[in-house]
């Protein structure tokens, strides 16, 4: 057994702001106790950066924050396993897991540092055939992915728009709708179009030019071209172009209102709407749309689609359900950047 160190290095930080803001870099860290109960200590290899944590940073009151850690989702090793612990969690073996919301919210408790403790169902062993920086991106993102496409009740055939599938959420969620057999479109960025080719999709919108784009056996054929600022906002563009052949299902990894608000000119009418973006630009007004979107009778004026959005809670089933994905080449997950922990804020 490996001997754990009184401290241990960490980003940290005390009150409310941006991540180049607030940070510090803490190399005397006092490390996380031994576990009780099913807790495992996790030694970290790599933490996967989002911008849910960062706006966790941003909106968490200061009142609540001292010495906190941010980040949520790891990969790692069992460093100590706690008494009452699945004997399969012994240490040395590699997982992949997240932070329980509730610990990072209110102890400041994530996962950018060397050493987490978290409880036994939040880790989930790491399959053999994925690499731990690959893991490390698998939690919370791929359950919210695949949450979506679960809401939505996505089955074959059914066409498909991810709003956003350049995107971490985005680009599992593509996946895993082509996966059940659905005909799949993404919004992306320029620089994104061949990823999301290469993972899937069938056509690519892009948020610059607005060209579309088809995957075909001999390469990638422009279908057309269009000016984006000649036909900005994008729900005018995929009114003009999918108001005959309309999707069953959208996905919106973005949180765009206009989009929703316009999506009777693209949308089925028995066809769903799963938002997980920020639908405003704060907290309040993201619940308000929310809410107005979810119940607003059509009688009065709301919009005639249905409206889903969610947070999703990671859970040992579905976390054990992306492990297999990922095992089988279901997903593949992609690996941008790599840095040094004491490097990390280089990437915000």
């Amino acid at each position: 057994m490996s001997v754990i160190p009184p401290t241990m290095r960490a980003w940290t930080f005390d009150q409310a702001g941006t991540p180049e803001n607030v940070l510090k870099f803490n190399s005397t860290k006092p490390t996380p106790s031994p576990p009780i109960g099913s807790n495992v200590l996790v030694r970290v290899s790599y933490v996967a950066l989002s911008s849910a944590c960062t706006d966790l940073m941003n909106n968490i009151p200061s009142m609540l924050r001292h010495s906190a850690i941010p980040e949520l989702d790891f990969s790692g090793f069992i460093a100590q396993a706690g008494p009452k612990a699945p004997s399969e969690l012994s240490p040395g073996t590699a997982v992949f897991g997240t932070i329980p919301v509730l610990s990072a919210v209110l102890f400041g408790a994530g996962a950018l540092a060397e050493y987490v403790v978290v409880p036994a169902g939040n880790v989930i062993i790491k399959p053999k055939t994925v690499r731990l920086s690959e893991a490390a991106g698998l939690t919370s993102l791929a359950h919210t992915a695949i949450l979506m496409v679960e809401r939505a009740k996505i089955t074959a055939g059914d066409r498909v728009l991810v709003h956003g599938g350049g995107g971490d959420i985005g680009a599992m969620a593509l996946q895993i709708a082509k996966g059940a057999g659905a005909e799949v479109m993404v919004t992306c960025s320029e620089s994104k179009i061949n990823m999301v080719l290469q993972l899937g999709a069938e056509k690519v919108c892009l948020a610059s030019r607005s060209c579309l784009y088809i995957n075909l056996a001999n390469g990638i054929t422009q279908l057309q071209a269009i000016d984006y600022r000649a036909n900005h906002p994008l729900a005018k563009f995929l009114s003009k172009h999918y108001g005959q052949q309309q999707f069953d299902v959208i996905l919106d990894t973005v949180g765009s209102q206009d989009l929703y608000e316009h999506s009777p000119a693209y949308l089925n009418l028995s066809g769903v709407y799963v938002n997980v973006g920020h639908i405003g630009v704060s907290t309040v007004l993201t619940v308000w749309r929310w809410l107005k979107n979810s119940v607003y009778p059509r009688l009065l004026g709301g919009v005639p689609r249905k409206f889903i959005q969610f947070s999703a809670i990671p859970t040992k089933e579905r976390g054990e359900k992306i492990a297999t994905l990922a095992a089988e080449n279901g997903i593949d997950i992609l690996v941008d950047s790599t840095f040094k922990l004491e490097d990390a804020l280089l990437v915000s």
